[in-house]
C-alpha cells in the first residue's frame, strides 16, 4: 500500500577466488532474515511486500494468481446492474452459490496474508538492533495490525466466525493450533475493533510523501466504525447459529451501535478529513473529482496504483465499448433501470422513469435525465455524454419517417446502433464514476487510486448509528450534510429507509451495496426479482429517443438470493484439511 520504491538488492563479489572454503559460504545473491530485521530499508522493503500480498485492497478478488480488480462483479450480486462479464459472479446471482462456494472467496488469501503478517510482527518485535528504534517498530507493527485486522474484517463479512490466528504457525505446534476451530463471529468483531482501538493510538494523523497511503489514525478509526456497524447490524437483524460461530446475541446490539458512533464521531470531531466541495458552483464535477483528484480532504485511506500493468482498471472495465481495447472489456457493469431509478430529481422529488407514458411518448436526453440528481451525470454515462473528446452515441434501432424500428443497416446515413453502444445489452449507459476520461484508454492501464474509506461514508455510517440509537436529530444532520454537497434539497426528517436509500445513491459503486443488503438482512428480497432494462430508439424525422422497456432484462435470469447466503460456505475441501471446522447452517 505504501508508496515505497521496489528494493533491488544486488551484490556483486569482484573474485570469488579459489579457497576451498567456497561451498561452505551463503549464497550471495540471498539477504538472510537476520539481516533484514537490523536494517530499516530492509523491513520496508519487506512491509512493502506485506501490502503487495493483500488482494482485497484492491477490490477484494483474485484472478488467475493475479491481484485483479472485480468491483464490477461486485456491483452485480448487489443488483446495481449487469455484469458483461460470463463469469463466475454471474452463476452466483442466480441461487447457485452452493457447498462447493467459489463466489467472491477470500479464505486461502486472507490466511496466506495473515501469516505474513504475523511473521512480520514476531521477527520485527524479537530485534535487537541499535537501528531499530522503539518508535519506528511500534509504528511499523501498528501499520501491519492495521492489515490484519482489515483482512480479518474481509473474511468475517463473508464466512462469519473463522479461526483467529495471531501468532505464526509451526509444523511442530500442536494439532489445536495447527487445526484450530472456527472462533464466534462475535469474537472476530470484537479482536477487529480492539486491535482498531490500539493502533490508534501508534499511528499518525498524517504522513509525509515518503510514507503517503500507509494507513494512519484516522483509517483505523473508519475501519472500527464500518465493522463495529456490520456487528451491530447482525446482532439486530441476523440469528445466531451453530452456538455462536455464525449470528452476535441481539442484546449487543446496541454496545455495537455505540462503538460504530464513537469512532465515527471521533473522525468527525477531529476535523482533519471533510466533504470534498472544491467546486460548489458544478456539482457533477465536484463529485466526480473525489475519485480523480487523489489524496483530496475526503479521502481517509486509499490503495495506491501508478499506471500500466498495476490492474485496477476503471479505464478498462467502465469505459464505452467503442473506446475499450479489446472491445469486449468495456463497459463491464451496464446499470439497471431500477438502479437509475434511485437516484431523485434536483428538487426532491422521486426519480423513477414512468412506465406507462414512455411507451407512447418520445423524449429528449433533457426530458428524460436533466432533472437527476447531479450524482446520477457524475456516475452514469449515457446518451449524449461528453467523453473522450465526443458526445456519446448509445442508441439501438432507428424509428423510420413511418415509425418503423429498424434494427439493421442504416437509414438516411444513419446506422441502426450507436458506435458506443453496449453489443447486446438493452441499456444504453455505463459507469461513469472513478473514469478518468483525460487518459487515452489502454488495457491495463488505471492509475487512479481506488478509496477505501472517504469522509462521505463515515458521515453515513455516523448517521446509520445514530439512528439506531434514538438520536434522529444527529442522524438528519449528517444525511443532510451529503446532500447538501450534492446538489439535492434536505430532508425534514430522517427514517431508516431514508438512510438507507442516501448511502444507496452516495456509495453507489463503492463496493458497499452487496454487503449492506447482507448485514440489514434484506438481501433475500431486495436482490430475488427480475430487473428492467431498455434500448434507446433514435426517431430519425425528431432526433428524439423512445424508450422500449423490457421488463426482464434479455440474456440474465431471475436474480435468487437465499437464506443461506448470508455467509458463504466454508466447502467440504477446507474442512477435509481442517476436520475442526463446522460448515455453515443451510449448505
Amino acid at each position: 500500500m505504501k508508496k515505497i520504491k521496489f528494493l533491488y538488492l544486488i551484490i556483486f563479489l569482484a573474485s570469488l577466488g579459489c579457497s576451498e572454503d567456497i561451498l561452505d559460504r551463503k549464497p550471495l545473491d540471498i539477504i538472510s532474515e537476520d539481516v533484514v530485521w537490523n536494517d530499516k530499508a530492509l523491513v520496508d522493503a519487506k512491509l512493502n511486500g506485506v501490502y503487495q500480498s493483500i488482494p482485497f485492497l484492491f477490490g477484494e478478488g483474485n484472478y488467475s494468481s493475479v491481484t485483479f480488480f472485480q468491483g464490477y462483479y461486485e456491483q452485480f450480486l448487489g443488483a446495481e446492474g449487469y455484469n458483461r462479464d460470463k463469469g463466475y459472479a454471474k452463476a452466483f446471482e442466480y441461487g447457485n452459490l452452493d457447498l462447493s462456494g467459489g463466489c467472491l472467496e477470500w479464505w486461502e488469501q486472507g490466511y496466506a496474508a495473515v501469516r505474513i503478517i504475523n511473521d512480520f510482527i514476531d521477527r520485527i518485535t524479537a530485534s535487537t538492533a541499535p537501528a531499530m528504534d522503539a518508535a519506528y517498530k511500534k509504528q511499523r507493527i501498528a501499520e501491519v495490525r492495521f492489515l490484519r485486522a482489515f483482512a480479518y474484517f474481509t473474511m468475517v463479512k463473508r464466512y462469519g466466525g473463522i479461526p483467529l490466528i495471531t501468532k505464526t504457525t509451526q509444523l511442530n505446534d500442536s494439532k489445536e493450533v495447527l487445526f484450530p476451530k472456527r472462533d464466534k463471529e462475535e469474537d472476530v468483531y470484537n479482536f477487529i475493533q480492539s486491535e482498531c482501538d490500539a493502533i490508534a493510538a501508534d499511528l499518525p494523523e498524517t504522513y509525509g510523501s515518503n510514507d503517503y497511503g500507509a494507513p494512519t489514525k484516522y483509517a483505523a478509526l473508519a475501519l472500527k466504525s464500518r465493522a463495529a456497524m456490520y456487528a451491530a447490524s447482525i446482532a439486530q437483524w441476523g440469528t445466531v447459529q451453530l452456538n455462536g460461530v455464525v449470528g452476535i446475541p441481539s442484546a449487543k446490539a446496541q454496545s455495537l451501535w455505540q462503538a460504530s458512533y464513537n469512532a465515527s464521531k471521533a473522525i468527525m470531531d477531529a476535523g482533519k478529513v471533510q466533504l470534498f466541495n472544491k467546486y460548489p458552483a458544478d456539482k457533477v464535477k465536484n463529485y466526480q473529482s473525489i475519485w480523480l483528484e487523489e489524496g483530496n480532504v475526503e479521502t481517509i485511506f486509499a490503495k495506491l496504483y501508478f499506471g500500466k500493468g498495476t490492474i485496477f482498471n476503471n479505464i478498462t472495465v467502465a469505459q464505452v465499448v467503442s473506446t475499450s481495447n479489446p472491445q469486449q472489456d468495456g463497459n463491464a457493469t451496464v446499470p439497471f433501470l431500477e438502479t437509475v431509478d434511485e437516484y431523485e430529481n434536483i428538487d426532491g422529488t422521486p426519480g423513477k422513469l414512468d412506465r406507462e407514458a414512455i411507451k407512447t411518448n418520445l423524449y429528449t436526453m433533457a426530458e428524460l435525465w436533466g432533472k437527476k440528481d447531479p450524482r446520477f451525470h457524475a456516475s452514469i454515462y449515457t446518451q449524449g455524454t461528453v467523453m473522450f473528446g465526443k458526445s456519446l452515441e448509445m442508441y439501438y434501432g432507428i424509428l423510420d419517417a413511418t415509425g418503423k424500428l429498424v434494427t439493421s443497416g442504416a437509414v438516411n446515413g444513419k446506422n441502426y446502433v450507436g458506435v458506443d453502444a453496449t453489443r447486446g445489452v438493452a441499456a444504453p449507459w455505463g459507469v461513469y464514476k472513478f473514469l478518468d476520461t483525460s487518459v487515452k484508454p489502454d488495457y491495463d492501464a488505471g492509475s487512479k487510486d481506488w478509496i477505501v474509506f472517504r469522509y462521505g461514508e463515515i458521515l453515513l455510517n455516523f448517521a446509520e448509528a445514530a439512528f439506531e440509537l434514538n438520536k434522529p436529530d444527529e442522524a438528519l444532520n449528517a444525511v443532510n450534510q451529503i446532500r447538501t454537497r450534492a446538489g439535492i434539497p434536505a430532508l425534514s426528517a430522517i427514517t431508516r429507509d431514508a438512510i438507507r436509500k442516501e448511502r444507496n445513491v452516495e456509495l453507489k459503486f463503492e463496493l458497499h451495496r452487496y454487503w449492506d443488503l447482507r448485514r440489514w438482512r434484506t438481501a433475500v428480497t431486495a436482490i430475488t426479482g427480475d430487473y428492467s432494462c431498455f434500448y434507446l430508439n433514435l426517431d430519425i424525422t425528431t432526433g428524439k429517443y423512445r424508450v422500449q422497456l423490457l421488463e426482464k432484462c434479455t440474456g440474465i435470469n431471475r436474480p435468487t438470493f437465499y437464506e443461506k447466503n448470508y455467509y458463504f460456505p466454508i466447502t467440504p475441501t477446507r474442512i477435509s484439511n481442517n476436520p475442526n471446522l463446522v460448515e455453515n447452517p443451510g449448505y
